[in-house]
């Protein structure tokens, strides 16, 4: 058997300059994210982020509310009002020519991305590449979080715009993707059923 490929986790946001970032976490800590991933996103093309938990582990971004600076002003953190407890650790990020997904078993805390031993996945998808498929996956994702907040038409908040925004975006870099393959990744939620 080969040897497991390994690096740092932080790589999968020095991929390239993005136009969003999503991130979903069960547990969260947004000192841990300014201090140590906000820092490695170039953010020179950068025009939304959003990060989302679940809305019992919500109260801690409260708690540490003098240590942070940019929530509510350079990026978005909202609890999501799902009717269950919310758990996914999935991360995309994307422009028009490129859309990368993180998924993992980790949060967003320190023990989550640093200390604990979790196991985590990366794709990068090139416009005009493969990956069809797993974007169709991704985009049912996006699509199940923002129904939990309600109907596209109807008020939403501000956090949930930004969401169905980032969605349109994936949708939008679908298009440039070749046709569906019969051996394109997946990307599995609940979304999808039970």
């Amino acid at each position: 058997m080969g040897k497991i490929e390994t690096r740092a986790l932080d790589k999968f946001f020095k991929l390239f300059k993005p136009q969003y970032v999503l991130g979903t976490t069960y547990t969260i800590s947004l000192a841990f994210f300014e201090s140590v991933i906000w820092p490695r996103i170039d953010r020179s093309r950068l025009n939304r982020c959003l990060i989302l938990c679940d809305k019992s582990r919500y109260a801690g971004v409260i708690s540490e509310a003098a240590a942070i600076r940019g929530a509510g002003r350079d990026y978005w953190v909202s609890p999501a009002p799902a009717k269950r407890l919310f758990h996914p650790k999935v991360w995309v990020m994307g422009d028009e020519e490129r859309l990368a997904l993180l998924v993992g078993s980790g949060n967003l805390t320190q023990s989550g991305f640093i200390g604990n031993v979790e196991i985590f996945d990366v794709v990068d998808l090139q416009s005009g590449g493969k990956g069809r498929v797993l974007v169709e996956d991704i985009e049912r994702f996006l699509s199940g979080i923002s129904e939990q907040f309600g109907d596209d038409s109807g008020d939403l908040p501000s956090e949930a715009r930004e969401l169905v925004k980032i969605r349109d975006s994936v949708s939008t870099f679908k298009a440039t993707l070749l046709e569906k393959e019969e051996k394109d990744l997946r990307l599995l939620s609940s979304f999808d059923g039970s």
